[in-house]
């Protein structure tokens, strides 16, 4: 897989912050045309009071989801846990995982939420950016925004480009200036969970995606976590 080093992952908060609303305007919310041949699924797992972090990424064959192989990986975290920043912790493992894997993934399942985030710019948002994939966010009951019909609501927002101050110009990051509408809708339950647009699809197909992989595959929203526990139970054996 291609991945983009498009900025650093250990930084401070307001760095951090700022390469959010930076990455956040390049979310794509339409499904683009295209043949989906492989899928993939992707968790991680923190072992307590570690520095480490494990992922996992599970790929599957399209339509019929027939598992092809499993891929993990273990790393120091470069970010301790914080609010609204959950990525700059998790996004890096999985990256990891991806990278050996031979064929691209046609589209991304990750345990997080996309769009459904205080900023619109969740774990799955910010992998699908990086990698430039479509990528769909499945979390539990969101921490934000209101529940109404099964479907999670936020202020819509019109979003200037935030004041560009040295810490963004510091990082070499492109600084075109953009705006962009945010839509109130921004994710919808199916079952249990909540689905939210990672990048490059629409809700409706994320959805639709989603409905159709718990019909038939129930396996594959947890085989990513259950790699990712494996892991990391591996490594307190040594």
């Amino acid at each position: 897989m291609n991945l983009r080093q498009l900025h650093p992952w250990n930084v401070d908060e307001s760095t951090a912050v700022m390469i959010q609303e930076w990455l956040r305007a390049r979310i794509v919310t339409s499904t683009p045309k295209g043949e989906v041949m492989r899928i993939a699924g992707c968790d991680v797992n923190c072992d307590q009071g570690s520095p480490f972090i494990h992922g996992a990424v599970c790929t599957y064959t399209w339509p019929d989801l027939s598992p092809t192989e499993t891929k993990v990986a273990t790393m120091e975290a470069p970010q301790e846990y914080d609010s609204g920043l959950l990525a700059f912790r998790v996004v890096p493992v999985i990256l990891e995982c991806l990278a050996q894997l031979p064929t691209d993934p046609d589209i991304i399942i990750m345990a997080a939420n996309g769009m459904c985030h205080p900023r619109r710019f969740g774990s799955a948002s910010h992998l699908g950016v990086i990698t430039n994939t479509m990528t769909i966010g499945v979390a539990p009951p969101p921490l934000c925004g209101r529940v109404i019909n099964d479907e999670v609501h936020m202020d819509p927002i019109n979003i200037e480009w935030p004041d560009v101050s040295t810490i963004i110009s510091d990082l070499g990051l492109d600084i075109s200036p953009t705006s962009r509408v945010y839509e109130s809708l921004v994710a919808r339950k199916v079952g249990e969970l909540y689905v939210s647009i990672g990048n490059l699809i629409s809700l409706d197909d994320a959805v639709a995606t989603i409905k159709y992989i718990i019909r038939k595959n129930s396996t594959f929203l947890t085989a990513a976590h259950d790699a990712a526990n494996k892991v990391e139970y591996n490594v307190a054996d040594v």
